[in-house]
């Protein structure tokens, strides 16, 4: 008992306890006696629970880095086998980690990225809302919601988290983008080319931003404003073959649409071989050729060959729909027929559907 004493006075309890143990008491006690005429057997309980309390704390921790630990096995192990085609196995690792999931972001946001990129696009945007209620004033939250709610076809919802993640971070890309692809699909085409042009801003070597950007000029009649776009993107170097190829013919397309039919021939000449081109697309570029006085002769076998090879019908676009109106404009010409009686080069199509099936390459 005289030891207990001693402890008390040297100190020593009072060097083992955490301090906010001792100040939680002195609260308690400050309306009653001062916190030093507590009884010694209160202090030494104290000391006690904190040796049980303390290592209670560390094991839960421990607890929680595991199932994170675990969680995040899980779901690089379902990726995984999802990649080498065993879907089955997927879905039961990542039921796991469902099970396993802690209460931490970022290995809650890994889940629901893993949910989505492995087919369970349901499970993952629940996910996903669920962490945006908890974490509201996250911009990334708002801003994959944005993209799975446009991937989904949900575009007002897509807009209204656009909107939520660019409040929270102005500069976010890829929310820019969601909004602009928005604005456009309900025609608001002044506020498209206002988000397109601030995200070319944040985003300058974004090639999708810029070519979307030419397909909204292209529905508002401005052929020059979609050349000087256009002509940009071929300008990066960065540009993939494929992409360089599609550049080139849409290009060529907007020249066609400024009646720069010498210009059209030359750039849909060099696209036309190097992308999936149609028989309506070779017809095309032999009218464009003959109105820009170059010989079209060698064009038709290649026509032929294309239309046997088109299987179904090809997609309708903002671009395709282009293509058939100043192809009916052009023949009018060729014809030596008055062009102000064909048809309007200004398009108003829907969105492109390659801009609505998938947010950013």
């Amino acid at each position: 008992m005289q030891n207990h004493h001693k402890l008390i006075r040297s100190g020593v309890l009072h060097r083992l306890a955490p301090a906010w143990w001792w100040s939680a008491m002195a609260k308690s006690t400050s309306h009653s006696t001062h916190f030093r005429s507590v009884p010694f057997w209160v202090r030494a309980g104290i000391v006690v629970l904190t040796g049980m309390v303390l290592p209670g704390c560390s094991t839960v921790r421990k607890h929680i880095a595991e199932r994170r630990e675990t969680c995040d096995a899980y779901c690089k192990r379902a990726r995984a086998a999802k990649n080498e085609g065993y879907a089955d196995q997927a879905d039961l690792l990542l039921n796991e980690a469902v099970r396993q999931r802690p209460d931490d972001l970022e290995t809650r946001r890994h889940l629901a990225e893993s949910l989505w990129e492995c087919g369970r696009q349901r499970d993952a945007l629940l996910e996903y809302r669920e962490l945006t209620e908890k974490h509201p004033r996250d911009a990334r939250l708002h801003q994959r919601l944005a993209m799975i709610y446009w991937t989904l076809g949900q575009s007002d919802l897509a807009a209204r988290h656009a909107e939520s993640a660019l409040r929270l971070d102005p500069h976010s890309v890829d929310a820019l983008l969601i909004k602009a692809r928005a604005e456009a699909a309900r025609e608001d085409f002044d506020a498209a080319v206002a988000t397109y042009i601030r995200l070319t801003k944040a985003a300058p070597d974004l090639a999708t931003a810029k070519l979307e950007l030419a397909e909204v000029h292209v529905q508002r009649g401005y052929s020059h404003q979609a050349c000087a776009v256009l002509r940009d993107v071929i300008s990066q170097p960065s540009l993939s073959a494929e992409l360089k190829a599609e550049t080139e013919w849409k290009l060529g397309l907007t020249f066609a649409a400024a009646d720069r039919w010498s210009e059209a021939a030359n750039h849909l000449g060099l696209a036309i071989e190097r992308r999936n081109s149609t028989s309506a697309d070779w017809q095309f570029l032999m009218t464009a050729k003959l109105l820009a006085g170059q010989d079209a002769s060698s064009l038709q076998p290649k026509a032929i060959t294309a239309s046997a090879k088109l299987t179904g019908d090809a997609e309708s676009s903002v671009w395709t729909g282009l293509r058939d109106r100043l192809a009916a404009r052009g023949e009018i010409l060729v014809h030596g027929g008055n062009p102000a009686q064909g048809p309007s080069p200004v398009v108003r199509a829907e969105f492109t559907r390659s801009a609505q099936a998938s947010p950013r390459p």
